[in-house]
């Protein structure tokens, strides 16, 4: 069982994947998210709760997707530059893990894949501002591509992160992106999940994507149980992990990070448009902290950016 080795080529003695899996468990009835909350027509802030997926699961032919909902109406930052969201997106994860480690002993955090987050990644081992030693670091998806492959997002966090922590390095848990039983894989990855993130942090692509939930997948963008899933999606490596809605649902905090001109429309469906995340999956964490770029953000409506905090 486990994970199996560190990258070969590029691992580092001190850099430990964690073996032992903690327990699936459902959150607590507390702490599960209301029915969705949806804009009214005319005008930002204002809200309704309902949701429009079946609509649009009917229109396909499928059942209905059922997901969970926002938990509440999310933050919307806006600063001029990638640069700017990396040095923001730093003080908030270091922030929320400084809690997490003062509260409960341990601080819990996903890193995101792709090419966004790795400037923040470089950024966090430059500035080295966490306690390494007591944080258990996961990923919000993966390509199913072994360890040292340029695409796997577990050898872009060793090389632009945890090999450049000159100290003590976090317990390091991954999917198994070189498994032949992708099914397998991900109950494996599944079980060494906390019970609840303290920060899961996501991007967002020009389709509505985040993490590996991919318009038109019924199926994850409607699981209730599972909470890592096998998918394949349209973009190569079409083999892919992600968590699941209810994990994020249940994340004390989720931040996502958008940046350019060729988002601006996704964003905008993602914040304004009408809840359908059969569509628009990254409206599944409608309740996140989105914080973006003036690029990206050039399609929001005048309400919308009136009310967004300028970071």
């Amino acid at each position: 069982m486990g994970a199996g080795p560190l990258c070969p080529k590029r691992s580092i003695s001190r850099a430990t994947e964690a073996m032992a899996a903690r327990p699936a468990g459902r959150a607590p009835a507390r702490e599960r998210a209301p029915r969705a909350l949806l804009p009214r027509e005319g005008g930002a802030g204002s809200w309704r709760v309902g949701s429009g997926a079946a609509s649009v699961a009917a229109a396909r032919g499928e059942r209905p997707p059922r997901h969970p909902a926002p938990m509440k109406k999310g933050q919307l930052l806006i600063v001029d530059s990638p640069a700017q969201i990396a040095q923001l997106a730093a003080e908030r994860v270091e922030a929320a893990m400084a809690q997490a480690v003062r509260e409960r002993g341990r601080a819990a955090l996903a890193l995101s894949g792709g090419a966004t987050p790795r400037p923040l990644h470089r950024l966090l081992a430059e500035r080295n501002r966490i306690d390494w030693a007591h944080l258990d670091l996961y990923f919000s998806d993966e390509r199913c591509v072994p360890p040292d492959d340029p695409e796997s997002n577990y050898g872009a966090a060793l090389t632009d992160l945890l090999e450049q922590l000159p100290g003590a390095l976090p317990r390091v848990f991954r999917a198994e992106g070189e498994a032949a039983d992708r099914e397998a894989a991900a109950a494996r990855y599944a079980a060494k999940l906390p019970e609840r993130f303290d920060l899961i942090l996501l991007g967002m692509g020009p389709d509505g994507h985040t993490a590996s939930l991919f318009p038109g997948d019924a199926v994850a963008v409607g699981e209730q149980q599972r909470r890592a899933l096998f998918v394949r999606g349209p973009k190569p490596p079409h083999e892919r992990f992600t968590l699941s809605p209810p994990v994020f649902a249940a994340a004390r905090a989720l931040l996502v990070l958008v940046h350019g001109s060729d988002k601006a429309l996704a964003l905008a469906r993602a914040l304004e448009g009408t809840f359908e995340p059969l569509r628009c999956p990254v409206q599944l964490v409608r309740q996140a902290t989105f914080l973006v770029d003036r690029a990206a953000a050039s399609e929001l409506s005048a309400g919308t950016l009136s009310a967004a905090g300028a970071a």
